[in-house]
Order: C-alpha cells, then sequence, then structure tokens
C-alpha cells in the first residue's frame, strides 16, 4: 500500500530519465529509500542521490567488498556519498554479515 516501484533502464532510456528525477525531487520527505540496481550503480548514485529528500535514504546493492576498478565498491561510492548532508546506515553491520549492500540516510 505504501510502496511505489519504478521499474526501467534509466540510464538508458532517456524518456524515463526525467520522470524519475522528477518523482524522487516531488516526493515528501518520510522514510523512503532509492534503490540502485541498475546496470551503472555508481552512476545511479551520481545522477538520482542528490534528489533524495532529507530523512530518506539511497540504498547501493551488488556492492563487493573488493577493491577491482568494475566493482560497486567503498571507493566508487564514498567520493559520491560521503558528502556532507549524508550518513552511512550500519555499515558496520552490513561488512560483518556480508551483505551485497551499502544505504545511506540524507540527514541534511
Amino acid at each position: 500500500d505504501n510502496m511505489v516501484f519504478l521499474l526501467g533502464d534509466f540510464l538508458i532510456d532517456d524518456a524515463l530519465t526525467e520522470p524519475l528525477a522528477t518523482f524522487i525531487a516531488g516526493r515528501s520527505a518520510g522514510g523512503w529509500m532509492l534503490i540502485c540496481d541498475g546496470g551503472d550503480k555508481i552512476e545511479e548514485l551520481r545522477r538520482y542521490g542528490p534528489l533524495v529528500a532529507v530523512g530518506d535514504g539511497v540504498l547501493v546493492h551488488d556492492f563487493a567488498n573488493s577493491y577491482e576498478p568494475h566493482t560497486v565498491n567503498e571507493q566508487r561510492c564514498a567520493p559520491i556519498m560521503d558528502q556532507p548532508g549524508w550518513r552511512r546506515l550500519e555499515w558496520r553491520v552490513a561488512r560483518e554479515w556480508d551483505t551485497g549492500f551499502r544505504a545511506w540516510e540524507r540527514v541534511a
């Protein structure tokens, strides 16, 4: 009832880019999560992360603990998301449990 799914490759289909950006920017804050799980998660973070409202979050799937150039890892995500106004969500636990995701909350 309170979940909205927008499915598509927002990086390939330009017709979807504007509606998604408008949807994200138009949401009122209140506990929702943007999940980046497309073909280029780093670009999804870069493009859509800044549109998320304070109190909401961004989650990246297929996160790896390796530092190979093509992987979605801390080295590639940090320059985008470890900025003022963002807080990492339980990364210690995610590492200990070896989960395939990492998340941030918009705090300012």
